[in-house]
């Protein structure tokens, strides 16, 4: 961080009134609070160029990152795009919606940068994530992988008519919900989401 980007981060108070008008040494004091706390947790260093985060404040990020998703109410749906799969994917944000969650799936987020990171901050931001395999969706597998990664919870979804050999060998032995139709889907998933979410 340079000087200039610290106030920002920091939150001061660029324009401090007092009884004689602004009072510019007020900022370098606000200043002054939040890097002499963070110096002595260990968490930053002061050096020439700029302000530095150490090894320990940046553990601390991710931790309050991940806690920060811990609280989320997003869930992101991994799953085909293709219109025969549309009543599957409404069974799942009906779930999603009745167990008290926003579903995110990415044909319906508006945004305006390129897809691939805005999907992964999608996933980085959610709660859990729900993949629905059934049409071997290698992206699906991809959005479920790189959730697994991140320490969350990851619900695959399989449909019943599928053999078990077209299920990749990686999630044979994940506990996998198995749906007959998109109202068997919906019920199994809101009582899995209930036992292991909420």
């Amino acid at each position: 961080f340079t000087n200039e980007t610290l106030h920002a981060a920091f939150f001061v108070d660029v324009n401090p009134k007092g009884p004689m008008g602004t009072h510019p040494e007020a900022i370098n004091k606000q200043v002054g609070f939040f890097e002499s706390y963070l110096i002595e947790q260990k968490y930053a260093s002061r050096k020439l160029n700029g302000f530095t985060l150490l090894p320990k404040g940046l553990a601390r990020v991710d931790e309050l990152q991940k806690h920060q998703s811990e609280n989320s109410k997003n869930a992101f749906i991994a799953m085909s795009f293709a219109d025969e799969m549309d009543p599957v994917r409404n069974a799942i944000k009906d779930a999603l919606t009745e167990c008290g969650f926003v579903p995110r799936i990415m044909d319906e987020i508006e945004h305006n940068h390129q897809i691939v990171p805005e999907m992964l901050h999608e996933i980085r931001e959610a709660r859990f994530l729900v993949a629905e395999l059934s049409s071997g969706n290698n992206g699906a597998y991809y959005e479920a992988g790189y959730a697994a990664g991140f320490g969350k919870d990851v619900i695959l979804l399989f449909s019943d008519n599928v053999p078990e050999k077209n299920r990749h060998f990686d999630v044979r032995q994940t506990n996998t919900i198995k749906w007959k139709d998109p109202d068997d889907l919906k019920e199994r998933l809101v009582a899995r989401i209930k036992a292991t979410i909420i």
